[in-house]
């Protein structure tokens, strides 16, 4: 599987900050993407029972309460965490590399996250200090568990 700590480090190494390491990372994309393209991959009628079956209700807005939230993309971005802050980076489609970061905010800003299993990916939701949320959708093999647990770890 992608070690995604290691490949913030080799191809946006530049953004981070002397000596900082980042501890885990993940892709994650908007809520009801993947039932989305699921759906256009059926295609037609069929496709569209079941994009709704699996939840491709078009949500796409991310952010919960404006605030902190909003500043993190509602695209799909690599997200990475290290002991100084939670960090979101391009991500590069066609070569699924983390490209120039598009945000970052100090580990004190962000006062939880939670992972929980759904029918075909994992729902990640990020807690900041303001009381906004954002929430995401990331799929097995991006180690959605991994991140959060890292995120704890650091927190702790």
């Amino acid at each position: 599987m992608v070690n995604w700590a290691k490949k913030i480090h080799k191809h946006s190494g530049s953004e981070l900050y002397a000596g900082e390491q980042v501890e885990a990372g993940t892709v994650v994309q908007p809520v009801g993407t993947l039932g989305r393209q699921v759906g256009f991959g059926v295609g037609g009628v069929v496709g569209a029972i079941a994009a709704e079956k699996f939840g491709a209700n078009g949500e796409g807005a991310t952010p919960d309460g404006g605030g902190l939230a909003t500043q993190f993309p509602s695209a799909q971005s690599v997200l990475g965490v290290s002991a100084q802050r939670l960090m979101a980076f391009a991500h590069g489609p066609m070569s699924g590399k983390p490209k120039e970061m598009l945000t970052q905010l100090p580990l004190d800003h962000v006062v939880g996250m939670t992972v929980d299993k759904k029918k075909m990916s994992y729902a990640l939701t990020i807690d900041f200090a303001d009381g906004s949320s954002v929430s995401y959708e990331a799929v097995k093999m991006a180690k959605p568990v991994e991140f959060v647990q890292a995120f704890e770890r650091l927190r702790a």
